[in-house]
């Protein structure tokens, strides 16, 4: 990895979206599957609440990091 590579951490936690914003998201469902296309980052680590639970997420670019060692 070189001095471009990025690692990139996105939180909404404490953020009140409003009433409007989480209906939208209640009907969209559940997140199962996504993707990050951005070439300059390696990792990018996004952190929010659903239902009052904690939910997270990595995109990793695959060979980034030995196949494992984040969960």
């Amino acid at each position: 990895m070189g001095a471009a590579d990025a690692v990139v951490f996105t939180s909404t936690l404490g953020l009140d979206a409003g009433a409007a914003a989480h209906e939208a998201a209640v009907a969209l469902g559940r997140l199962v599957y996504s993707i990050g296309q951005t070439p300059q980052v390696w990792l990018d680590h996004q952190v929010g609440e659903e239902n009052g639970d904690l939910a997270y997420n990595w995109d990793i670019v695959e060979g980034a990091v030995p196949e494992g060692s984040l969960r």
